[in-house]
């Protein structure tokens, strides 16, 4: 008889796990299910349900209010698990792992014969130095190559610092990966801070500017460490977003108040996420189509000037861990 092990991964009931023998089963926030999953609101009272086929298990969303999401991708039609995965209801992060399948695994989905990859799930920072290309035009080779240095020598140690788990550069700027929210948070707020005075300025006195863009999820861990997967995707989407795929909201800003540098975006999951943890300013910018994928997504901005940062040495409240 197929069993599936359910693992609640984030959230109030974070470490709850429970194995099924006996099918279908509904996840949900009413007691009536059978794994009832209390303390996010965003959650329905019968959210999804699970149903054992000869394949393996069919996923389907029973018309929830905030959808059911594989990935980045809100199913709206029955989805077949044949392997391990992380799904997401309301703005829990929930693994389903049909018996006999480990967390590591040959390939993605669709990708077979691929090494073997890890799922984490992870708070992914993607930072990116603006205008690389005109400021190698305008102030010389030389000059942007010292920048890029200068940048190296701020953000590696500070990353460290703040945990970082995994770190790549990517030409003008960084991928990294983090435990937690807190970390990548902290990581961004120091280095926004202490550009100022770490990093030259232009003949013209021009600042260097930077974007930042966090998002939250399941990351897929290659042979070599790297991250792959569509919530590394989503980050560097956020970081990279202008104003003509700007959508305006209620509640939002207006186009021509956008913040173009200097500017950390979050995804709408990791701004839920980040309200567990208190003590981060945060605001709602409003939609924006990003490319490769589905939908306008909501997007909410970082108030880093808002959030102190002690000079070295000195005794401070770090910014808090979620739980």
């Amino acid at each position: 008889m197929p069993t599936l092990l359910i693992k609640i991964l984030t959230g109030p009931m974070k470490g709850t796990e429970k194995r099924f023998d006996q099918f279908p089963i509904v996840l949900g926030r009413s007691p009536d299910c059978a794994l009832p999953i209390s303390g996010d609101e965003r959650i329905s009272r019968s959210h999804a349900r699970i149903r054992s086929v000869p394949q393996g298990f069919v996923l389907e969303d029973l018309q929830s209010k905030n959808g059911t999401f594989v990935g980045e991708t809100r199913i709206t039609a029955t989805y077949t698990l044949t392997t391990s995965k992380v799904i997401r209801v309301g703005n829990t992060l929930v693994q389903l792992e049909p018996a006999g399948m480990a967390i590591e695994r040959t390939g993605i989905p669709g990708t077979p014969g691929q090494p073997a990859l890890r799922e984490l799930v992870e708070a992914v920072l993607v930072l990116d130095l603006c205008d690389s290309t005109t400021i190698a035009n305008r102030y010389g080779d030389a000059f942007a190559l010292r920048l890029k240095e200068a940048l190296r020598a701020l953000a590696r140690p500070t990353f460290s610092q703040a945990g970082v788990s995994f770190l790549k550069g990517t030409g003008d700027g960084f991928l990294a990966t983090f435990p937690d929210l807190a970390g990548a948070i902290e990581a961004t707020v120091r280095i926004l801070h202490r550009k100022g005075a770490a990093l030259p300025r232009a003949s013209d006195g021009a600042p260097p500017m930077l974007r930042f863009g966090i998002h939250f999820g399941q990351t897929y861990v290659d042979s070599d460490g790297d991250r792959q997967g569509d919530v590394v995707n989503m980050a560097f989407r956020l970081e990279g977003v202008g104003s003509s795929g700007f959508h305006e909201t209620r509640g939002g800003i207006v186009k021509d108040d956008l913040p173009l540098h200097d500017r950390v975006f979050l995804s709408e999951h990791a701004y839920q996420e980040l309200q567990k943890m208190g003590g981060v300013p945060c605001r709602l910018v409003g939609f924006f189509d990003l490319k490769g994928m589905a939908g306008r997504h909501r997007v909410y901005e970082v108030l880093w000037k808002d959030i102190s940062v002690p000079d070295e040495g000195t005794e401070t409240q770090p910014v808090p861990k979620t739980e």
